[in-house]
């Protein structure tokens, strides 16, 4: 649904909760500095960003709203917003792989779900991008940093879900990580990797922003 869509919604109340969680959480993680909109360039665009919405439900039940602030990455330019989009990921049959010799050596299987992982990622280039319409919204927080309204825009510090190359500098910024820790990647498949680490081993599978 539209952010116009969710505020004409009797769940309206909720989804405000939501939105002020995200937008309190991104400037908690140091996302943006917030710059005067005089200070931008010539000639550097300001991008444009929305809100992406989604119901969470278990069991056929709902459990809360979610809201997702997003940069129109549609609207990105090859070669002078992004150098390149290209992220890997584990194939299924490697990760089949891993569970088929894990199984009979009754080892421990865990599946990481890292929140917000694209944002860790540093934004190398000078993005803009528009504030959160707080004031539209009826948002008052003042963990929420200014608004749309205000006359400033977010000089992005850190990636955000959207971005065309997003996904391929979260990858880089993972590889670095195990990387670093000593792990070793497969020859077979570079998104598998095998940990050893005082006489125990684990193995990885990489899938986005999920870790098997």
């Amino acid at each position: 649904i539209s952010l116009m869509d969710a505020i004409k919604s009797p769940g309206w109340p909720k989804w405000q909760e939501s939105i002020e969680r995200e937008v309190m959480g991104l400037v908690m993680m140091d996302l943006w500095d917030e710059v005067p909109r005089s200070s931008v360039p010539q000639g550097q665009r300001v991008n444009s960003g929305h809100f992406v919405f989604k119901l969470k439900c278990e069991d056929g039940k709902f459990t809360k709203c979610k809201s997702r602030d997003v940069f129109e990455g549609h609207r990105s330019v090859a070669g002078i917003d992004f150098m390149g989009t290209l992220a890997h990921m584990a194939a299924l049959k490697s990760v089949r792989t891993v569970l088929a010799l894990g199984a009979p050596a009754d080892h421990y299987f865990m599946n990481f779900d890292i929140s917000q992982a694209f944002t860790f990622s540093v934004c190398e280039r000078e993005v803009y991008m528009e504030l959160p319409p707080l004031g539209k919204m009826g948002i008052t927080n003042i963990g929420c940093g200014r608004g749309r309204e205000s006359g400033y825009v977010a000089k992005l510090k850190r990636m955000l879900y959207g971005q065309r190359d997003s996904g391929r500098k979260w990858e880089q910024l993972l590889d670095e990580f195990f990387l670093k820790i000593g792990a070793v990647p497969s020859t077979i498949d570079s998104k598998i990797y095998t940990w050893s680490f005082n006489g125990f081993e684990a193995r990885f599978a990489i899938h986005v922003d999920d870790i098997l």
